[in-house]
């Protein structure tokens, strides 16, 4: 009889990873989603860097588009000098020179268009654009500042107050004015542009109001004349008889500030202006003589 032996086990210990192994997996696993969240994160800033670029390209073209448009039908009329005239023309002008009062105008004659008068701040345009329905209040009802009279109307461009209504960020409802105005700690100003009645220019002020803001993004504008030799900061083209060679705009785009986050906590930094410079030529700086 033959004994059966007893198979002899495997007492060797099972194959394993040590405890530098793991941890070595570990650093590497945080290095590899670092890495990730970084790429997404920078992919995502650049992302929206280029989506406000494209932004402020747009509205700085459409805003170059429309100023050039306005000083394309700039009107600039001038009486000419008169020589020595007989006595017979001077008792027919006095019999034909009538009294026109329209609203808060009042002159012997009807004004001619001044061409454009502005000063580092502000601008005024006298153009010549008819409307398209082509249909004109009666100058004997009297002028207002919406209504129309002619082709002619005066185009005030400049700064004026904005509604913080506008600044509030639709994203993120529940914030209040104070807390939003806050928190994008801008000014309340931005870029209008106002079309008035040639007629009612008289009673125009430089203040717009927040009905005329055209582009909030831009809180400052700052406008310079060239005559010819040297940039100026004003004109008036019914003392110097002339209109500007070149128009240098100015516009400040508000940047939004950054939110950065720390151990402290979050904090805000500061917003800046960035300005965009835009030469406008006036290739008829010649009025015409009345």
């Amino acid at each position: 009889m033959k004994l059966l032996r007893p198979s002899i086990r495997n007492n060797s210990p099972r194959a394993g990873f040590s405890l530098i192994e793991v941890l070595i997996a570990l650093a590497l696993t945080v290095l590899l989603l670092s890495a990730v969240y970084s790429a997404v994160g920078l992919h995502l800033r650049f992302q929206v860097a280029g989506r406000d670029q494209i932004h402020r390209a747009q509205l700085i073209r459409a805003l170059v588009r429309k100023f050039d448009s306005d000083i394309a039908a700039l009107a600039f009329t001038i009486e000419e000098e008169e020589s020595a005239t007989t006595e017979t023309d001077d008792s027919t002008s006095e019999e034909t020179t009538t009294d026109t009062t329209l609203d808060s105008l009042s002159s012997e004659t009807i004004p001619l268009p001044f061409g454009l008068v502005g000063t580092s701040e502000y601008v005024h345009l006298c153009v010549s654009k008819p409307i398209r329905e082509l249909t004109y209040e009666s100058l004997a009802t009297g002028v207002t500042e919406n209504g129309r009279t002619t082709d002619l109307a005066t185009v005030t461009w400049g700064t004026g107050p904005i509604d913080p209504a506008f600044l509030i960020d639709p994203t993120q409802p529940g914030h209040s004015n104070e807390a939003n105005d806050a928190l994008d700690r801008r000014p309340l100003t931005g870029l209008g542009r106002r079309v008035i009645d040639f007629y009612a220019f008289d009673s125009a002020t430089d203040t717009l109001t927040e009905y005329d803001i055209l582009a909030p993004e831009i809180t400052e504008v700052q406008f310079s004349y060239f005559d010819g030799v040297a940039w100026v900061d004003s004109w008036d083209s019914r003392t110097l008889g002339s209109l500007p060679r070149a128009i240098l705009v100015t516009y400040g785009l508000w940047q939004t500030p950054t939110t950065s986050s720390s151990s402290r906590g979050t904090s805000q930094a500061e917003g800046s202006v960035f300005p965009v410079e835009h030469l406008f030529h006036l290739p008829m700086s010649i009025p015409i003589f009345e």
